[in-house]
């Protein structure tokens, strides 16, 4: 899976910036239909999962600059795709950045 990262800025008043995660599906999902999809955030120097959460079925996810405050202004984002099987292969990994405002 291909993951992208586009920075939006809103007049939203709790998040200014927001950060929008865009995947394409698996090129194989072993003729069983995805359900969700996990997104897992990892702290870009001890590759720890600091926030891990599953996502509908739709392949794109927006992550708010604050909720992430408190974590380093970065983070590694992969996702993968489930299905009643259990979980797919991990995406490449895709650097998120929480630098301007």
């Amino acid at each position: 899976m291909n993951v992208t990262v586009q920075e939006i800025r809103g007049n939203n008043t709790e998040c200014h910036v927001h950060n929008k995660l865009i995947w394409e599906p698996p090129m194989d999902d072993g003729d069983t239909p995805i359900t969700s999809y996990l997104v897992e955030y990892k702290h870009p120097v001890f590759n720890r999962i600091l926030i891990s959460e599953t996502v509908s079925r739709y392949r794109e996810h927006v992550i708010c600059k604050l909720q992430v405050s408190g974590y380093p202004r970065e983070v590694h984002v992969d996702v993968r795709a489930v299905n009643k099987v259990g979980r797919g292969f991990r995406s490449l990994v895709v650097p998120v950045s929480f630098f301007s405002e």
